[in-house]
Protein backbone atom coordinates (compact mmCIF):
# COMPACT_ATOMS: atom_id res chain seq x y z
CA UNK A 1 0.00 0.00 0.00
CA UNK A 2 0.65 3.53 -0.63
CA UNK A 3 2.87 5.80 1.74
CA UNK A 4 0.99 9.35 1.76
CA UNK A 5 4.03 12.18 1.17
CA UNK A 6 4.07 15.77 -0.01
CA UNK A 7 6.37 17.82 -1.60
CA UNK A 8 6.38 21.52 -2.49
CA UNK A 9 5.31 23.30 -5.63
CA UNK A 10 6.21 27.21 -5.44
CA UNK A 11 4.57 27.26 -2.25
CA UNK A 12 1.52 25.04 -3.84
CA UNK A 13 1.58 21.55 -1.59
CA UNK A 14 1.45 18.71 -3.53
CA UNK A 15 -0.45 15.34 -1.95
CA UNK A 16 0.92 12.34 -3.08
CA UNK A 17 1.34 8.58 -3.05
CA UNK A 18 4.88 7.03 -2.60
CA UNK A 19 4.54 3.14 -3.93
CA UNK A 20 7.83 0.87 -3.06
CA UNK A 21 8.82 -2.34 -4.49
CA UNK A 22 7.30 -5.39 -2.78
CA UNK A 23 10.76 -6.44 -1.44
CA UNK A 24 11.44 -3.11 -0.41
CA UNK A 25 14.82 -2.82 1.71
CA UNK A 26 15.64 0.60 2.68
CA UNK A 27 19.49 -0.17 1.89
CA UNK A 28 19.65 -0.43 -1.50
CA UNK A 29 18.71 1.61 -4.42
CA UNK A 30 15.83 1.14 -6.42
CA UNK A 31 14.96 3.13 -10.16
CA UNK A 32 12.05 5.23 -9.74
CA UNK A 33 9.45 6.62 -11.82
CA UNK A 34 6.95 9.67 -11.73
CA UNK A 35 3.57 9.21 -12.51
CA UNK A 36 1.02 11.75 -14.02
CA UNK A 37 -2.87 11.48 -13.98
CA UNK A 38 -4.73 12.17 -16.79
CA UNK A 39 -6.51 15.73 -16.92
CA UNK A 40 -9.37 15.59 -14.36
CA UNK A 41 -8.23 12.66 -12.76
CA UNK A 42 -6.58 12.10 -9.11
CA UNK A 43 -4.18 10.22 -7.99
CA UNK A 44 -6.32 7.29 -6.93
CA UNK A 45 -7.69 6.17 -10.11
CA UNK A 46 -5.75 4.57 -13.43
CA UNK A 47 -2.03 6.14 -12.57
CA UNK A 48 -2.20 4.84 -9.04
CA UNK A 49 -2.98 1.58 -10.56
CA UNK A 50 0.08 1.40 -12.76
CA UNK A 51 2.10 2.55 -9.65
CA UNK A 52 0.97 -0.99 -7.98
CA UNK A 53 1.73 -2.94 -11.07
CA UNK A 54 5.03 -1.03 -11.10
CA UNK A 55 5.62 -1.20 -7.55
CA UNK A 56 5.51 -5.12 -8.27
CA UNK A 57 8.03 -5.09 -10.95
CA UNK A 58 11.05 -3.12 -8.39
CA UNK A 59 10.49 0.51 -8.96
CA UNK A 60 9.47 3.03 -6.03
CA UNK A 61 6.82 5.41 -7.96
CA UNK A 62 5.55 8.44 -7.15
CA UNK A 63 2.07 9.88 -8.35
CA UNK A 64 0.48 13.13 -6.81
CA UNK A 65 -2.74 15.12 -7.42
CA UNK A 66 -1.69 17.88 -9.94
CA UNK A 67 -1.94 21.80 -8.47
CA UNK A 68 -5.38 23.25 -7.65
CA UNK A 69 -6.75 19.05 -7.91
CA UNK A 70 -7.57 16.30 -5.79
CA UNK A 71 -6.37 16.62 -1.93
CA UNK A 72 -3.12 19.06 -3.51
CA UNK A 73 -3.30 22.78 -2.90
CA UNK A 74 -3.69 25.78 -4.58
CA UNK A 75 -6.07 28.43 -5.69
CA UNK A 76 -7.91 28.91 -8.34
CA UNK A 77 -9.45 24.92 -7.97
CA UNK A 78 -9.53 22.74 -10.90
CA UNK A 79 -7.68 25.02 -13.08
CA UNK A 80 -5.74 23.00 -15.76
CA UNK A 81 -2.68 24.46 -16.81
CA UNK A 82 0.11 22.66 -18.34
CA UNK A 83 2.83 24.96 -17.28
CA UNK A 84 2.17 24.21 -13.87
CA UNK A 85 1.35 20.27 -14.60
CA UNK A 86 4.92 20.37 -16.13
CA UNK A 87 6.36 21.94 -13.47
CA UNK A 88 4.60 20.02 -10.74
CA UNK A 89 6.53 16.54 -12.47
CA UNK A 90 10.08 18.83 -12.10
CA UNK A 91 8.78 19.08 -8.18
CA UNK A 92 8.40 15.22 -8.21
CA UNK A 93 11.68 14.47 -9.61
CA UNK A 94 13.44 16.77 -7.19
CA UNK A 95 11.69 15.06 -4.21
CA UNK A 96 12.79 11.38 -5.66
CA UNK A 97 16.00 12.56 -5.08
CA UNK A 98 15.87 13.21 -1.22
CA UNK A 99 14.93 9.78 -1.12
CA UNK A 100 17.91 7.37 0.11
CA UNK A 101 16.62 4.50 -1.90
CA UNK A 102 16.39 5.93 -4.74
CA UNK A 103 18.97 5.52 -7.44
CA UNK A 104 18.67 9.05 -9.18
CA UNK A 105 20.75 7.95 -12.29
CA UNK A 106 17.74 5.99 -13.32
CA UNK A 107 14.67 7.81 -12.49
CA UNK A 108 11.66 8.20 -15.42
CA UNK A 109 8.20 9.68 -16.08
CA UNK A 110 5.17 8.34 -17.21
CA UNK A 111 1.59 9.23 -17.71
CA UNK A 112 -1.66 8.45 -18.49
CA UNK A 113 -3.73 10.57 -21.52
CA UNK A 114 -2.90 14.24 -20.54
CA UNK A 115 -0.18 12.79 -18.39
CA UNK A 116 1.32 11.24 -20.93
CA UNK A 117 1.28 14.14 -22.98
CA UNK A 118 2.96 16.06 -20.00
CA UNK A 119 5.82 13.49 -19.51
CA UNK A 120 7.08 14.42 -23.00
CA UNK A 121 6.82 17.49 -22.27
CA UNK A 122 8.96 17.60 -19.21
CA UNK A 123 10.80 15.39 -20.77
CA UNK A 124 12.69 18.10 -22.51
CA UNK A 125 13.74 19.98 -20.30
CA UNK A 126 14.33 18.00 -17.19
CA UNK A 127 17.22 15.98 -17.98
CA UNK A 128 17.02 13.93 -14.62
CA UNK A 129 14.69 11.95 -16.44
CA UNK A 130 16.65 8.71 -18.31
CA UNK A 131 13.18 7.74 -20.10
CA UNK A 132 9.97 8.52 -20.79
CA UNK A 133 6.21 5.97 -21.17
CA UNK A 134 3.01 7.55 -22.45
CA UNK A 135 -0.41 5.51 -22.23
CA UNK A 136 -3.17 6.73 -24.30
CA UNK A 137 -1.37 9.82 -24.27
CA UNK A 138 -2.69 13.08 -25.56
CA UNK A 139 -1.00 16.63 -25.81
CA UNK A 140 -3.49 19.18 -23.99
CA UNK A 141 -1.74 21.85 -26.58
CA UNK A 142 -2.22 20.24 -29.52
CA UNK A 143 -5.57 18.02 -28.45
CA UNK A 144 -7.26 22.01 -27.98
CA UNK A 145 -5.95 22.54 -31.39
CA UNK A 146 -6.85 19.60 -33.20
CA UNK A 147 -9.45 17.83 -31.48
CA UNK A 148 -8.76 13.92 -32.21
CA UNK A 149 -6.13 15.23 -34.95
CA UNK A 150 -8.65 17.32 -37.31
CA UNK A 151 -7.62 20.84 -36.71
CA UNK A 152 -10.19 23.18 -34.88
CA UNK A 153 -10.56 26.68 -37.10
CA UNK A 154 -8.98 29.74 -35.36
CA UNK A 155 -12.24 31.29 -35.20
CA UNK A 156 -13.69 28.78 -32.80
CA UNK A 157 -10.02 29.03 -31.29
CA UNK A 158 -10.64 32.72 -30.56
CA UNK A 159 -14.31 32.43 -28.99
CA UNK A 160 -12.70 30.21 -26.70
CA UNK A 161 -10.25 32.71 -25.81
CA UNK A 162 -13.24 34.99 -25.48
CA UNK A 163 -15.26 32.83 -23.36
CA UNK A 164 -11.96 32.45 -21.11
CA UNK A 165 -11.66 35.78 -21.03
CA UNK A 166 -15.41 36.69 -20.61
CA UNK A 167 -15.11 34.24 -17.05
CA UNK A 168 -12.36 35.90 -16.00
CA UNK A 169 -13.54 39.49 -15.66
CA UNK A 170 -16.85 37.64 -14.31
CA UNK A 171 -15.31 35.89 -11.70
CA UNK A 172 -13.05 39.16 -10.76
CA UNK A 173 -16.13 40.88 -10.29
CA UNK A 174 -17.96 38.44 -8.23
CA UNK A 175 -19.49 36.15 -10.40
CA UNK A 176 -19.26 32.02 -9.54
CA UNK A 177 -16.53 30.46 -11.56
CA UNK A 178 -17.20 28.62 -15.01
CA UNK A 179 -16.69 24.77 -15.92
CA UNK A 180 -16.19 22.89 -18.08
CA UNK A 181 -16.95 19.01 -18.53
CA UNK A 182 -13.79 16.82 -19.87
CA UNK A 183 -16.57 13.58 -20.07
CA UNK A 184 -19.91 13.98 -20.11
CA UNK A 185 -21.86 14.40 -16.63
CA UNK A 186 -24.87 12.39 -17.06
CA UNK A 187 -25.76 9.58 -19.72
CA UNK A 188 -28.45 11.79 -21.38
CA UNK A 189 -25.75 13.96 -22.06
CA UNK A 190 -24.29 10.89 -24.64
CA UNK A 191 -26.06 10.09 -28.52
CA UNK A 192 -24.68 8.39 -31.19
CA UNK A 193 -22.04 11.35 -32.30
CA UNK A 194 -19.97 11.28 -28.62
CA UNK A 195 -16.71 9.98 -29.36
CA UNK A 196 -15.72 6.50 -27.94
CA UNK A 197 -13.43 8.30 -25.40
CA UNK A 198 -15.67 10.37 -24.16
CA UNK A 199 -18.55 8.04 -24.09
CA UNK A 200 -15.77 5.36 -22.57
CA UNK A 201 -15.05 8.35 -20.38
CA UNK A 202 -18.32 8.38 -18.95
CA UNK A 203 -18.38 4.93 -18.06
CA UNK A 204 -14.67 5.26 -16.05
CA UNK A 205 -14.72 8.74 -14.14
CA UNK A 206 -18.96 8.99 -13.75
CA UNK A 207 -19.51 5.19 -12.18
CA UNK A 208 -18.46 3.20 -9.57
CA UNK A 209 -15.80 1.80 -12.04
CA UNK A 210 -13.53 4.27 -11.58
CA UNK A 211 -14.99 7.74 -10.02
CA UNK A 212 -13.68 9.10 -6.79
CA UNK A 213 -14.51 11.74 -5.14
CA UNK A 214 -11.87 14.35 -5.40
CA UNK A 215 -11.86 13.50 -9.06
CA UNK A 216 -14.49 16.10 -10.54
CA UNK A 217 -14.27 15.27 -13.88
CA UNK A 218 -14.34 18.93 -15.09
CA UNK A 219 -11.86 22.50 -15.43
CA UNK A 220 -11.95 25.97 -15.35
CA UNK A 221 -13.14 27.99 -18.45
CA UNK A 222 -10.20 30.27 -17.76
CA UNK A 223 -7.54 27.34 -18.80
CA UNK A 224 -8.66 27.11 -21.89
CA UNK A 225 -6.29 30.16 -22.78
CA UNK A 226 -3.63 28.42 -21.32
CA UNK A 227 -4.05 25.06 -23.42
CA UNK A 228 -4.31 26.81 -26.23
CA UNK A 229 -1.12 28.56 -26.27
CA UNK A 230 0.75 25.31 -24.71
CA UNK A 231 2.85 22.80 -27.34
CA UNK A 232 3.92 19.54 -26.54
CA UNK A 233 5.45 18.45 -29.55
CA UNK A 234 7.00 21.62 -30.85
CA UNK A 235 10.33 20.61 -29.62
CA UNK A 236 10.53 17.09 -30.07
CA UNK A 237 12.39 16.53 -32.97
CA UNK A 238 15.39 18.87 -30.98
CA UNK A 239 15.28 18.52 -26.91
CA UNK A 240 13.64 15.29 -26.90
CA UNK A 241 16.77 12.71 -26.83
CA UNK A 242 15.49 10.04 -23.88
CA UNK A 243 14.22 6.68 -24.74
CA UNK A 244 10.55 6.66 -25.42
CA UNK A 245 8.19 4.02 -25.01
CA UNK A 246 4.51 4.78 -25.93
CA UNK A 247 1.34 2.38 -25.77
CA UNK A 248 -1.79 3.27 -26.88
CA UNK A 249 -5.27 1.30 -28.42
CA UNK A 250 -5.47 0.42 -31.68
CA UNK A 251 -8.86 1.62 -31.34
CA UNK A 252 -8.38 4.35 -29.90
CA UNK A 253 -9.54 8.37 -30.83
CA UNK A 254 -6.41 9.25 -29.56
CA UNK A 255 -3.99 7.21 -31.66
CA UNK A 256 -3.05 9.97 -34.02
CA UNK A 257 -1.14 11.90 -31.05
CA UNK A 258 1.26 8.68 -30.25
CA UNK A 259 1.74 7.93 -34.16
CA UNK A 260 2.90 11.81 -34.45
CA UNK A 261 4.70 11.79 -31.11
CA UNK A 262 6.32 8.81 -32.17
CA UNK A 263 7.60 10.19 -35.91
CA UNK A 264 8.73 13.81 -34.11
CA UNK A 265 11.36 12.00 -31.90
CA UNK A 266 14.21 11.00 -32.73
CA UNK A 267 16.23 8.60 -30.48
CA UNK A 268 14.98 5.54 -28.81
CA UNK A 269 11.19 4.56 -28.99
CA UNK A 270 8.46 2.17 -29.23
CA UNK A 271 5.12 2.70 -30.02
CA UNK A 272 3.23 -0.39 -28.76
CA UNK A 273 -0.31 -1.24 -29.99
CA UNK A 274 -2.84 -2.64 -28.20
CA UNK A 275 -5.09 -4.97 -30.04
CA UNK A 276 -8.44 -4.35 -29.69
CA UNK A 277 -8.08 -1.84 -27.05
CA UNK A 278 -9.67 1.94 -26.65
CA UNK A 279 -8.23 4.69 -25.15
CA UNK A 280 -10.35 4.31 -21.57
CA UNK A 281 -9.57 0.67 -21.80
CA UNK A 282 -5.70 0.76 -21.08
CA UNK A 283 -7.11 2.57 -17.98
CA UNK A 284 -8.21 -0.27 -16.08
CA UNK A 285 -9.20 -2.71 -17.87
CA UNK A 286 -8.18 -6.57 -16.59
CA UNK A 287 -7.45 -7.42 -20.26
CA UNK A 288 -5.13 -5.14 -21.70
CA UNK A 289 -3.80 -3.85 -18.46
CA UNK A 290 -0.78 -6.41 -18.21
CA UNK A 291 0.14 -5.71 -22.36
CA UNK A 292 0.54 -1.99 -21.02
CA UNK A 293 2.35 -3.04 -17.58
CA UNK A 294 4.56 -5.15 -18.93
CA UNK A 295 5.69 -3.01 -21.47
CA UNK A 296 7.12 -0.57 -18.81
CA UNK A 297 9.38 -3.55 -17.27
CA UNK A 298 10.54 -5.01 -20.86
CA UNK A 299 14.41 -5.07 -19.18
CA UNK A 300 12.92 -7.18 -16.26
CA UNK A 301 11.57 -10.36 -15.89
CA UNK A 302 8.03 -10.22 -17.87
CA UNK A 303 5.13 -10.95 -15.47
CA UNK A 304 2.05 -12.29 -16.60
CA UNK A 305 -1.51 -11.44 -14.67
CA UNK A 306 -2.56 -14.50 -13.09
CA UNK A 307 -6.15 -15.56 -11.74
CA UNK A 308 -7.35 -14.58 -8.08
CA UNK A 309 -8.60 -17.42 -6.00
CA UNK A 310 -11.36 -16.53 -3.39
CA UNK A 311 -12.41 -18.43 -0.43
CA UNK A 312 -15.38 -18.19 1.75
CA UNK A 313 -16.50 -18.34 5.30
CA UNK A 314 -19.69 -18.21 6.86
CA UNK A 315 -19.10 -17.44 10.54
CA UNK A 316 -21.88 -18.22 13.05
CA UNK A 317 -23.03 -17.33 16.62
CA UNK A 318 -22.06 -14.57 18.70
CA UNK A 319 -23.67 -12.23 16.42
CA UNK A 320 -25.26 -12.04 13.17
CA UNK A 321 -24.26 -14.79 10.66
CA UNK A 322 -21.34 -12.98 8.54
CA UNK A 323 -19.97 -14.04 4.77
CA UNK A 324 -16.41 -13.31 4.77
CA UNK A 325 -13.99 -13.58 1.59
CA UNK A 326 -10.22 -14.30 1.52
CA UNK A 327 -8.52 -13.02 -2.03
CA UNK A 328 -5.71 -15.00 -2.45
CA UNK A 329 -3.05 -14.16 -5.39
CA UNK A 330 0.13 -15.38 -6.10
CA UNK A 331 2.12 -13.45 -3.74
CA UNK A 332 -0.20 -12.14 -1.34
CA UNK A 333 -3.64 -12.17 0.26
CA UNK A 334 -6.38 -9.70 1.50
CA UNK A 335 -9.43 -10.32 3.49
CA UNK A 336 -12.71 -8.77 3.44
CA UNK A 337 -14.18 -8.62 6.86
CA UNK A 338 -13.33 -9.59 10.42
CA UNK A 339 -15.72 -11.49 12.36
CA UNK A 340 -16.20 -11.07 16.39
CA UNK A 341 -14.80 -14.94 16.86
CA UNK A 342 -11.66 -13.46 14.70
CA UNK A 343 -9.55 -16.34 17.06
CA UNK A 344 -10.85 -18.60 14.83
CA UNK A 345 -10.40 -17.16 12.02
CA UNK A 346 -6.54 -17.26 12.13
CA UNK A 347 -5.77 -21.15 11.52
CA UNK A 348 -8.68 -21.18 8.94
CA UNK A 349 -6.27 -18.31 7.01
CA UNK A 350 -3.44 -19.89 7.71
CA UNK A 351 -5.12 -23.48 6.25
CA UNK A 352 -5.90 -21.45 2.87
CA UNK A 353 -3.13 -19.45 1.74
CA UNK A 354 0.92 -19.30 2.09
CA UNK A 355 1.49 -16.15 0.98
CA UNK A 356 1.16 -13.04 2.87
CA UNK A 357 -1.79 -11.53 4.32
CA UNK A 358 -0.98 -7.69 3.47
CA UNK A 359 -4.58 -6.19 3.64
CA UNK A 360 -8.00 -6.57 5.77
CA UNK A 361 -11.32 -4.52 4.84
CA UNK A 362 -13.83 -3.80 6.77
CA UNK A 363 -16.70 -3.53 4.35
CA UNK A 364 -18.86 -1.14 6.11
CA UNK A 365 -19.32 0.64 9.56
CA UNK A 366 -21.21 -1.70 11.61
CA UNK A 367 -18.53 -2.98 14.58
CA UNK A 368 -18.98 -6.41 14.03
CA UNK A 369 -16.97 -5.96 11.03
CA UNK A 370 -13.77 -4.57 12.30
CA UNK A 371 -13.67 -4.87 15.98
CA UNK A 372 -11.98 -7.94 16.57
CA UNK A 373 -9.24 -7.25 13.85
CA UNK A 374 -6.49 -7.47 16.43
CA UNK A 375 -6.40 -10.73 16.88
CA UNK A 376 -5.70 -10.75 13.13
CA UNK A 377 -3.00 -8.17 13.48
CA UNK A 378 -1.07 -9.66 15.86
CA UNK A 379 -0.79 -12.69 13.86
CA UNK A 380 -0.42 -10.99 10.69
CA UNK A 381 1.37 -8.15 11.22
CA UNK A 382 2.29 -7.20 8.09
CA UNK A 383 -1.30 -6.54 7.41
CA UNK A 384 -3.43 -3.42 7.29
CA UNK A 385 -6.39 -2.81 8.32
CA UNK A 386 -8.74 -0.38 5.75
CA UNK A 387 -12.31 0.93 5.10
CA UNK A 388 -13.28 3.58 2.50
CA UNK A 389 -13.04 7.10 3.53
CA UNK A 390 -16.75 7.50 4.04
CA UNK A 391 -16.52 4.28 6.21
CA UNK A 392 -13.96 5.43 8.50
CA UNK A 393 -15.70 8.56 8.64
CA UNK A 394 -18.99 6.77 10.29
CA UNK A 395 -16.77 4.73 12.30
CA UNK A 396 -15.04 7.65 13.95
CA UNK A 397 -18.40 8.69 14.82
CA UNK A 398 -19.81 5.99 16.46
CA UNK A 399 -16.98 4.53 18.29
CA UNK A 400 -17.02 5.88 21.30
CA UNK A 401 -20.66 4.70 22.01
CA UNK A 402 -20.39 1.56 20.30
CA UNK A 403 -17.17 -0.41 22.04
CA UNK A 404 -18.86 -0.23 25.43
CA UNK A 405 -22.25 -2.19 24.38
CA UNK A 406 -20.41 -4.56 21.75
CA UNK A 407 -18.14 -5.54 24.84
CA UNK A 408 -21.53 -6.02 26.79
CA UNK A 409 -22.64 -8.25 23.91
CA UNK A 410 -19.66 -10.10 22.46
CA UNK A 411 -17.36 -10.63 25.59
CA UNK A 412 -14.38 -8.80 26.50
CA UNK A 413 -12.43 -11.59 25.15
CA UNK A 414 -13.15 -10.55 21.54
CA UNK A 415 -13.13 -6.56 21.62
CA UNK A 416 -10.23 -4.90 22.45
CA UNK A 417 -10.12 -2.12 25.03
CA UNK A 418 -9.04 0.19 22.08
CA UNK A 419 -10.36 -1.11 19.02
CA UNK A 420 -8.50 -0.91 16.07
CA UNK A 421 -9.96 1.74 13.61
CA UNK A 422 -9.18 1.16 9.79
CA UNK A 423 -7.25 3.26 7.52
CA UNK A 424 -9.03 4.92 4.58
CA UNK A 425 -8.16 3.07 1.16
CA UNK A 426 -6.60 5.58 -1.18
CA UNK A 427 -8.14 4.03 -4.16
CA UNK A 428 -10.99 2.59 -6.31
CA UNK A 429 -9.05 -0.85 -6.94
CA UNK A 430 -7.02 -3.11 -4.99
CA UNK A 431 -3.62 -4.84 -7.10
CA UNK A 432 -2.33 -8.17 -5.41
CA UNK A 433 1.09 -8.44 -7.06
CA UNK A 434 1.27 -10.64 -9.94
CA UNK A 435 -2.79 -10.51 -10.51
CA UNK A 436 -5.70 -9.31 -11.87
CA UNK A 437 -7.36 -6.17 -10.07
CA UNK A 438 -9.88 -6.31 -7.26
CA UNK A 439 -11.95 -3.07 -8.15
CA UNK A 440 -13.68 -1.86 -4.49
CA UNK A 441 -17.66 -1.23 -5.92
CA UNK A 442 -19.81 1.67 -4.14
CA UNK A 443 -21.37 3.06 -1.75
CA UNK A 444 -24.12 0.60 -2.66
CA UNK A 445 -26.85 -0.23 -0.02
CA UNK A 446 -26.58 -3.52 1.86
CA UNK A 447 -25.83 -3.87 5.94
CA UNK A 448 -25.40 -0.10 5.60
CA UNK A 449 -26.01 2.33 3.04
CA UNK A 450 -22.72 2.97 2.44
CA UNK A 451 -21.14 -0.59 2.26
CA UNK A 452 -18.11 -1.99 -0.24
CA UNK A 453 -18.33 -4.69 -2.79
CA UNK A 454 -15.21 -5.96 -3.89
CA UNK A 455 -15.27 -7.62 -7.92
CA UNK A 456 -12.76 -9.25 -9.88
CA UNK A 457 -13.80 -8.94 -13.47
CA UNK A 458 -14.01 -12.45 -15.26
CA UNK A 459 -10.58 -13.12 -16.60
CA UNK A 460 -10.36 -12.86 -20.96
CA UNK A 461 -6.46 -14.01 -21.37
Amino acid sequence: MPKDVTFQNRGVQIAAHLYLPNTFQEDRKYPALVGIHPAGGVKEQTIGLYAQQLAAHDFVVLVYDSSYQGASGGEPRLLEDPTTRVEDARCAAGFLTTQSFVDTERMGVFGVCAGGGYALAVAQTERRFKAVAGVSATPMGEAARRFFGNPIPPAEQIKSLEAAAAARTATANGADPVYIPFVPERPEDINDSTPTMLRDGYDYYRTPRGQHPNSKGRFLMTSMDKMLAFSTFQLLPTLFTQPLLLIAGNEADTKIYSDEAYALCEGPKELFVVKDATHIALYDKPEYLPSASQQYNSNKETMASTRLRVETRINHGIAQDMVLSLIVGSQAAALVDVPPQAKELVPWIRSNTNVPLVAIFATHFHPDHYFAAHFILESFPNANLYATEKTVALINDIIEGKTAFWKSALGDENIASSPKIPKPFPSTFLSLPGDDIVHLLGPVNGDSPEQTMFWIPPSKH
